[in-house]
């Protein structure tokens, strides 16, 4: 994980559409007129990431009537959201597992650090030592709180958005798998021509040099 923040990954690593917005909408998805069409581009492009080994009190939990669309989710049922992480690789943390939603798939990233406890409660495992990920489900009904408060999480996500959402394991340091969620880490630091940028600080540049050019 230190490796992976020093290193500036290439831009060909992100999705093709980020290289044709604005940084406005990566800085802030609601950017997006409300269309429900909009709302599923905009969550592919910019997607949320949850932290859920240490999910606060009321996450994945009913919301309250009155509670603002940024803070639930859900349509017969609103769910409470846990705070939404930044999509830099510096959010992530050894002995943490963190969700991250496209509109399409979860993709969760599991610490090599992770509890047991937490292990235990989301996947039914004690350990990552030589677990074959093809054989491991996210959320086993094994009757924990967590996995309740998860499984209704995504529940309420599948709702919103129409959708049966795929679900991704990713152990940390698999070079194979690491990929597919690193490469929606948008707000990490890239190289481009010209040097390293974060995509926001490219995209003004960009900006810049062609305005007034159209």
């Amino acid at each position: 994980l230190a490796s992976r923040r020093r290193r500036p990954h290439s831009c060909a690593s992100k999705p093709p559409l980020l290289l044709l917005l604005p940084p406005a909408l990566l800085t802030s998805p609601r950017a997006l007129p409300p269309h429900p069409a909009s709302l599923q581009s905009r969550y592919f492009i910019y997607p949320r990431m949850f932290a859920l080994h240490n999910l606060p009190d009321g996450a994945g939990l009913p919301a309250a009537e009155d509670a603002p669309d940024e803070q639930a989710v859900g349509k017969s049922m609103r769910v409470t959201l846990p705070p939404m992480q930044n999509l830099s690789a510096d959010r992530l943390q050894s002995d943490g597992v963190f969700m991250l939603e496209n509109s399409l798939e979860c993709v969760v990233w599991i610490g090599r650090a992770t509890s047991p406890q937490v292990l235990q409660a989301l996947f039914g495992i004690p350990s990552l030592d030589e677990v074959d990920f093809n054989t491991v489900a996210l959320l086993e009904q094994n009757g924990s709180d967590l996995a309740a408060r998860v499984r209704r999480l995504v529940t309420a996500l599948e709702e919103e958005r129409n959708v049966s959402l795929q679900i991704h394991l990713v152990r940390e340091g698999d070079q194979n798998a690491e990929p597919r969620f690193f490469r929606y880490l948008v707000e990490d630091r890239a190289a481009f021509n010209g040097g390293s940028y974060s995509y926001h600080e490219y995209m003004s540049q960009i900006n810049r040099s062609t305005k007034g050019m159209y």
